[in-house]
This record gives C-alpha cells, sequence and structure tokens, in this order.
C-alpha cells in the first residue's frame, strides 16, 4: 500500500466510514478500467451507504 492509499484509509478510519475504506480501491480500479467520469466514480462511492 502506498502513502496515498494510507492517508485515505486514515482519513476513511477518522470519518468512521469504514465501508468506504475497504471498498474505494476496488471501485476505483473499476472506474479506471471502464473509462468512467469522476462523477460516475464519486456516485458509485455514495451509494456504497445505501447498501
Amino acid at each position: 500500500m502506498n502513502l496515498q492509499h494510507q492517508r485515505i484509509q486514515q482519513a476513511c478510519a477518522d470519518l468512521k466510514l469504514d465501508t468506504l475504506a475497504s471498498e474505494w480501491a476496488a471501485i476505483a480500479d473499476h472506474s479506471a478500467s471502464h473509462e468512467a467520469t469522476l462523477a460516475d466514480f464519486l456516485e458509485q462511492l455514495l451509494n456504497l451507504g445505501k447498501v
């Protein structure tokens, strides 16, 4: 895990966003491989709370 990933993980922990902490990297990889927009990526992250 690189330094940026560690900072993101810590920010998620500080905000008590456990699901986001565990899922964001996979969503980012999927978004990148499917040429999704930043808005698409953000929408997927925000929808994690609805599950």
